[in-house]
């Protein structure tokens, strides 16, 4: 008896201390960009946020149950940020879903997504001076020259400081003097682009048009004289503009699918009888159970000492309520054996 007691104490102990124990988060990179304000990463709400260099990934972290948000330095600009929980110690409610997997284990993987971008000018040409791909009104990501593809996390509507542009990316052209951003647009959740336009050409009296994926803007050759008309291709899927072809014939039919699985089992059979009411459970009298528990919990005391008489008190409380929780004390008086034993505990100490 005195066994299985302890046995039960202990496994008590162990699933406590487990849950105020720290896991081991695994952080892996996929897709992600590595320049600019990319290049750095904070795991805000953790004790170590960061930063953290790019090049530190795969990393683990000893993580304990708690919100999270896995976010790129320009994330102040536009509040790009994937968001977690830790609960018991596995990755749950990852959002966006579309930039992070690992739900439901210790590994949290996060990939931005991807970007494709090409602009050209009337001729066919590249624009003179540096572009870069922006997240807001300051977060510089990138600086390119040529087309490419960039993977990006989705911004917040209303995040980063007082000169950011809500939950934007833009691109901006540098020709040694102001730089200038010509393009501007929101990246969704779900990976699609929104909101594209061009600022810029607005307010200084040049057009936009939209057609197919791409937008052209006509600058009046305020800014880039003999370049006009500018035109970006901006999308996150399959390449835009192309028609798709005719319908090709159809296959040929199938190998035969697998045997089907087993059929359900089958409804529960009519109940029984009900059978004879058991005997009693078999009684301790109070007299041969009070040395065993005074002895045990005695040495559950002096192992862990109380220091105050309240803490004494309630010690003796719960070892005696949890041992006797399913005893059957001859007599039916629960209570005052309780109260006896708790008299020779105390008497003892």
């Amino acid at each position: 008896m005195k066994k299985l007691l302890t046995s039960i104490c202990v496994v008590a102990a162990l699933a406590f201390a487990s849950q105020a124990m720290a896991a081991n988060i695994n952080f892996v990179l996929g897709a992600w960009h590595m320049e600019g304000n990319a290049n750095t990463i904070y795991i805000h709400g953790h004790s170590a946020a960061g930063p953290h260099a790019t090049a530190s990934f795969p990393r683990v972290e000893d993580m304990v149950d708690g919100n999270y948000n896995f976010s790129p330095t320009y994330a102040g600009y536009n509040g790009a940020a994937v968001n977690f929980d830790i609960i018991n110690g596995l990755v749950e409610n990852i959002s966006p879903a579309t930039c992070g997997r690992g739900e439901g284990t210790d590994t949290l993987t996060v990939a931005g997504i991807p970007i494709h971008f090409s602009v050209v000018t009337g001729s066919g040409g590249k624009p003179a001076g540096a572009w870069y791909f922006g997240a807001g009104a300051g977060g510089t990501v990138q600086a390119w020259q040529t087309d490419g593809v960039i993977y990006m996390i989705p911004g917040v509507p209303g995040a980063g400081g007082p000169d950011a542009i809500p939950g934007t990316y833009g691109i901006t052209l540098d020709q040694g003097t102001n730089p200038t951003q010509m393009f501007q647009f929101f990246l969704r959740a779900d990976g699609s682009i929104d909101g594209l336009k061009s600022p810029w050409a607005e307010a200084n009296g040049g057009t936009v048009s939209q057609s197919n994926g791409t937008v052209t803007i006509v600058t009046n050759g305020s800014v880039i004289a003999g370049e006009d008309p500018l035109t970006l291709t901006l999308y996150t899927g399959a390449t835009p503009g192309a028609s798709a072809g005719a319908a090709g014939a159809d296959g040929a039919a199938g190998a035969a699918g697998a045997a089907g699985a087993a059929g359900a089992d089958g409804a529960q059979g009519v109940q029984g009888k009900v059978g004879a009411d058991g005997a009693d459970a078999p009684c301790i009298d109070c007299v041969d159970l009070t040395p065993i528990l005074v002895d045990f919990a005695c040495k559950i005391i002096l192992a862990n000492p109380p220091t105050s008489e309240q803490g004494f008190d309630d010690c003796v409380s719960a070892i005696l309520n949890a041992m006797t929780a399913t005893t059957n004390i001859c007599g039916g008086d629960k209570a005052g054996c309780l109260a006896t034993i708790a008299a020779d505990i105390e008497a003892a100490k």
